[in-house]
């Protein structure tokens, strides 16, 4: 049975169209409009970027050589996470793990910068040290035991009461306790020669300088001639203290030696501020410790290795009346063991970047 076919559509009788023509209306029922559905919400560029500099900073910062680098950079994927949280309806999920990563890498490389890995070797190594001593103690008093306990066999007119020569105990040769010459502060604008005080044939020159451009700072003989090395050679602004005439300390003829230190030489553009002081003026070296760039610290201390750490091309030596010793020369100090006399001497740092020794 078919069904009846579909009706045309037909005049309205009951009006017209414009111009009296036959108005036609149709009997197809409308179709209902649909609401479009909102936009699904996007990843928003600064939230991409955050996530993306939370893992590099923290792969950067877990390397001893771009610590820093990586704290900024993790500083920057923080700044961003917090933005990209207040904007407009977006995806939060990289947002949320770019924050996370963010802090744990954080985290961890403050964890291994107070602790890095290598102490607990030292420690052990310390501990069997300690115990291979004691050990040989006991053995050395069992054997006195058993030779006094022993039937006597020697001579009978030798005397109980001889102890055994007793070797002498070498000490460090300290450096002197009372300073040669009192500290002096100066200041200035652009080029100058100062005289050093009277009787500063070494000491400590602690500087600072504000200016753009380089900053250069030498010793000077009685004849004008430069004395070793620059003291300071900085391309820019400087803070830090060096030290001069190390070489003549425990000398008693360096006042009379036309080659010793004479007058102080400053190159620069801008103002500067220097301090001319006697080695007992440096303070004291106490572990751990952490600063950045150039310094001189006293060691009172005993032997000790402490672990030392750097960013940046590092100069490390140990100066006692006896000389210098160099202990690690323009080289980056991934974790290195320092192996540190006994005191007092001074140690003198030369770097441009941050470093630790614990």
């Amino acid at each position: 049975m078919t069904s009846p076919p579909e009706q045309p559509d037909r005049p309205n009788p009951q009006g017209t169209g414009p111009g009296g023509s036959p108005e036609w209306r149709s009997t197809t029922a409308p179709t209902p409009l649909t609401p479009a559905s909102p936009p699904e919400p996007k990843h928003t560029p600064i939230g991409v970027t955050g996530f993306v500099a939370a893992i590099v900073g923290t792969v950067l910062a877990l390397i001893p050589t771009t610590v820093v680098v990586g704290w900024v950079v993790l500083g920057v994927a923080l700044l961003l996470g917090v933005i990209a949280l207040g904007q407009a309806p977006s995806r939060k999920t990289l947002v949320v793990w770019g924050l996370v990563i963010t802090l744990v890498g954080g985290a961890a490389s403050v964890y291994l910068s107070l602790y890095p890995p290598g102490g607990t070797d030292g420690d052990a190594e310390a501990t069997a040290t300690e115990s291979t001593g004691e050990a040989s103690q006991d053995a050395d008093a069992t054997e006195s035991a058993e030779d006094e306990t022993a039937s006597p066999t020697g001579d009978p007119t030798a005397d109980p009461t001889t102890s055994p020569t007793q070797q002498p105990t070498v000490e460090p040769t300290a450096l002197p306790t009372e300073p040669a010459f009192e500290a002096r502060d100066l200041d200035g604008t652009g080029d100058a020669v100062l005289p050093l005080p009277e009787g500063a044939t070494y000491g400590i020159i602690t500087a600072e300088y504000t200016g753009n451009e380089d900053f250069t700072v030498v010793v000077l003989d009685g004849a004008g001639s430069q004395i070793g090395d620059d003291l300071v050679d900085a391309d820019g602004a400087y803070e830090g203290t060096t030290a001069f005439g190390l070489d003549l300390i425990g000398s008693d003829e360096a006042g009379d030696d036309p080659d010793a230190p004479s007058d102080l030489r400053i190159e620069a553009e801008g103002e500067w501020t220097v301090r001319i002081a006697p080695v007992q003026d440096a303070p004291e070296l106490a572990l751990p410790a952490r600063s950045q760039g150039d310094v001189v610290l006293q060691w009172l201390g005993d032997a000790a290795t402490p672990t030392l750490t750097s960013v940046q091309d590092l100069t490390l030596a140990q100066v006692t009346a006896e000389g210098e010793r160099v202990l690690i020369e323009d080289e980056i100090a991934e974790i290195v063991a320092i192996e540190l006399q006994a005191g007092p001497s001074l140690v003198v740092i030369r770097t441009e970047g941050a470093w630790t020794l614990e």
